[in-house]
C-alpha cells in the first residue's frame, strides 16, 4: 500500500469517526428534547428501588444512546441534592447494559447477501432514506416535538453513515505491515485493554470505539482474545466523561463518578482474569475470529454478568467509594450523613412547595 493510499484510508477513518460522534450527539439531543424533564422526574421517583432503578437506567440510556450522558445527569442530580448517592448504584448498572444497544444496531452493517429484505436492513440503504425523511419533517413541521423527531432520524442516519465510512476505511487495513505489528500488541490482553481504554478516553465514547472494533472484525483480523480486552477497555475509558464533569462538584457527586469507574474496573478485572485462565488452559475458541455480532454479544454479556456479580456487593462497593472520596476532615463513614443531607434537601423542597401553595 502506497503512502497516498494510507493517507486516504486514515482520512476516511477519521471522517467516519467524526460522522459517528456527531450523529450520536444529534441523536441524543433530539431524544432529550422530546423527553424534556421527564427523565429527571422518573429518576427521582424510582431511585429507592434498585430493580426499578436498573431498568430505568437501561431505558433512559437506550433512549439517549449514551451511558456517559446518563452518569453526568446523575452527577448533576446528586450535586443538587435531588438524588442520594447511595441510590445511583442500580441506575449506573442499568445504564451500562442500555448502552450496548448501539453495538447491536451497528451489527446491521455486517449483514451480507443480495436478498431484498437483507438489502433493506443494510445501513447504507435505509440511512439516506431516514435522513431525507428527517429533513422533510424538520422543514415542514412547525411543532418542536416533530422537529425533534426529524432530528432523531437525521442523527441516526449520520451515525450509520459514519460507521459505513469506518468499515470501508479498514477493509484493506489487514494488508498493511504496520497494522500487523499493532495486532501483535493486541494479542496481549492487558495491552489491548490499556490501548482501548486510552483511545476511548480521548474520544469519550465507548460506542464509537466498539464500532471501530466491529469494523476491524469485518476484516477477519481479530480474535476473541483480542476483541474482549478492547471491549473491556472501552467500558473503562468511557468513565472519563463523568470524572471530568465531577470536578468542582460536592463530595457525593464525586462519588458517583468514582462508582462508575469502580463498577467497570472491577468487572473488567474479573473478565480479564478469566481470559488469561482460558488462554493458559489452551482453549481453542479464544483464538477464533470474531464477527460484528460476536463483538456486540461480548459487550452485552460483559455488562449483564458484571451486574449480576456486583449487585449483591452493592454496600461494599459504595463503601469503597466512600473510602476513596473522603470528607475534608478525613472521615469516611458518611452514608448516614449523605442520607441526612438528602432528607434535609427534600424537606426544604416540600416546605417551599407548601408555602407556595398557601400563597396561591
Amino acid at each position: 500500500m502506497t503512502s497516498t493510499q494510507l493517507l486516504l484510508m486514515t482520512a476516511e477513518l477519521l471522517g467516519g469517526l467524526t460522522f459517528f460522534l456527531y450523529g450520536m450527539s444529534v441523536l441524543s439531543d433530539g431524544l432529550e428534547s422530546i423527553a424534556g424533564g421527564a427523565l429527571e422526574k422518573m429518576l427521582k421517583k424510582v431511585t429507592k428501588n434498585q430493580l426499578l432503578s436498573f431498568f430505568l437506567g437501561a431505558g433512559i440510556t437506550i433512549a439517549i444512546q449514551s451511558s456517559s450522558a446518563m452518569t453526568v445527569m446523575l452527577i448533576g442530580l446528586v450535586n443538587s441534592g435531588t438524588v442520594s448517592f447511595c441510590d445511583t448504584f442500580g441506575i449506573i448498572m442499568g445504564s451500562n447494559v442500555g448502552t450496548t444497544l448501539t453495538s447491536w444496531l451497528l451489527s446491521l452493517a455486517g449483514i451480507s447477501g443480495d436478498n431484498f429484505f437483507l438489502t433493506i436492513l443494510k445501513p447504507m440503504t435505509f440511512a439516506p432514506i431516514l435522513a431525507f425523511i428527517g429533513l422533510l419533517i424538520r422543514m415542514l413541521s412547525k411543532r418542536e416535538g416533530s422537529k425533534s423527531t426529524g432530528l432523531i432520524f437525521i442523527g441516526f442516519a449520520i451515525l450509520m453513515t459514519g460507521m459505513d465510512f469506518m468499515n470501508s476505511s479498514v477493509s484493506s487495513v489487514q494488508y498493511i505491515d504496520s497494522f500487523q505489528s499493532l495486532l501483535t500488541a493486541f494479542r496481549s490482553p492487558a495491552a489491548a485493554l490499556v490501548i482501548s481504554m486510552l483511545f476511548t478516553g480521548v474520544i469519550q465514547s465507548s460506542a464509537a470505539f466498539i464500532g471501530i472494533v466491529q469494523a476491524l472484525a469485518l476484516t477477519g483480523s481479530i480474535t476473541y482474545e483480542m476483541a474482549l480486552p478492547m471491549v473491556l477497555g472501552a467500558n473503562i475509558g468511557t468513565c472519563v466523561t463523568a470524572l471530568v464533569s465531577s470536578f468542582g462538584a460536592n463530595r457525593s457527586a464525586k462519588r458517583v463518578a468514582v462508582l462508575h469507574i469502580y463498577i467497570n474496573v472491577i468487572g473488567s478485572a474479573l473478565f480479564l482474569a478469566f481470559l488469561y485462565i482460558f488462554k493458559f488452559a489452551g482453549l481453542e475458541f479464544i483464538t477464533q475470529k470474531v464477527s460484528m455480532i460476536d463483538v456486540a454479544m461480548m459487550h452485552t454479556c460483559f455488562n449483564l454478568i458484571s451486574t449480576v456479580i456486583l449487585l449483591p456487593f452493592r454496600k461494599a462497593v459504595i463503601r469503597l467509594c466512600e473510602l476513596t472520596v473522603r470528607e475534608s476532615g478525613g472521615k469516611t463513614d458518611t452514608v448516614l450523613d449523605d442520607k441526612r443531607l438528602f432528607a434535609e434537601k427534600s424537606f426544604r423542597l416540600r416546605k417551599t412547595a407548601g408555602f407556595n401553595n398557601k400563597g396561591v
